[in-house]
């Protein structure tokens, strides 16, 4: 499965997790979050692991969230007015 920061946010934002919320679930602080989500700091295996952990995630269950959140965010791809 390849989860970046830019993945972490958008599984972020799926979720409607806020920073604080978030940050709590991968046992980091919301700064370090922060960071990672912009690119400042590297998205470790251990956090990586939290991840995937802590909200069950599979390549499957990955897919459909990344194809919800490009379906329904504003100015995305699917725009989600259909």
């Amino acid at each position: 499965m390849m989860i970046d920061s830019d993945v972490l946010r958008k599984i972020r934002k799926v979720y409607r997790l806020t920073l604080d919320e978030m940050a709590a679930l991968l046992r980091v602080s919301k700064s370090h979050l922060c960071r990672i989500e912009k690119n400042e700091r590297a998205l470790t295996p251990t956090i990586r692991g939290h991840l995937v952990s802590e909200l069950h995630l599979t390549p499957v269950k990955l897919a459909k969230i990344l194809r919800l959140y490009d379906e329904f965010s504003v100015g995305g791809r699917g725009g989600g007015t259909s």
